[in-house]
């Protein structure tokens, strides 16, 4: 039994690997392949890759094994090439939605990454992770917005609405007064 939150180490009469570090392996020989036309550097479009290899892929977890290793890896390009795929063949998985967002997000583009949120949204209401991921990228927009607007203009925004609110408050204890 492993437990949750807790290293397993493989031991050869030393500790050699760490279960959480180590490198994830392709479980079947599809996704081997599936990687192995991925790497190539000529590959721009998988589907039409696949379709020169005769190779189909009728199981979407293969997809998203190929997928999650090309993450790991820190091989932004090459997963996009994968899940633009994988959302095309298979329309109604939510996690490849969530992936694509994610993967948009890393390449900072914040609208693509948007409508994969809100398409993962369409198939499961209930999405968390894409209600989050929505949450996270109309923050940065935000962010972003504020950040474009010089900083002396923050200054006068700010001293406009101290002196508002202090009208209103005049205002409001007047009335409560005259009441």
């Amino acid at each position: 039994m492993v437990l949750p939150n807790v290293t397993q180490l493989y031991f050869r009469g030393k500790i050699e690997l760490d279960a959480m570090t180590m490198q994830p392996r392709l479980g079947s020989k599809q996704s081997k392949q599936v990687y192995d036309i991925l790497e190539r550097p000529a590959t721009t479009d998988l589907e039409t890759e696949l379709a020169n290899e005769n190779l189909e892929v009728n199981d979407d977890m293969i997809l998203l094994e190929v997928g999650q290793k090309l993450m790991e890896e820190k091989k932004t390009g090459k997963a996009l090439l994968l899940y633009k795929y994988y959302t095309k063949t298979f329309p109604n998985i939510v996690v490849a939605w969530n992936d694509l967002g994610d993967i948009y997000q890393l390449l900072k583009n914040k609208e693509e990454a948007i409508k994969c949120y809100e398409q993962a949204l369409k198939i499961r209401p209930s999405n968390v992770r894409a209600k989050e991921s929505l949450k996270q990228v109309e923050a940065i927009k935000i962010k972003k917005y504020f950040m474009k607007i010089p900083v002396k203009y923050f200054y006068k925004f700010a001293s406009a609405s101290k002196q508002y609110s202090r009208k209103v408050l005049n205002k409001a204890s007047m009335v409560s007064m005259v009441v």
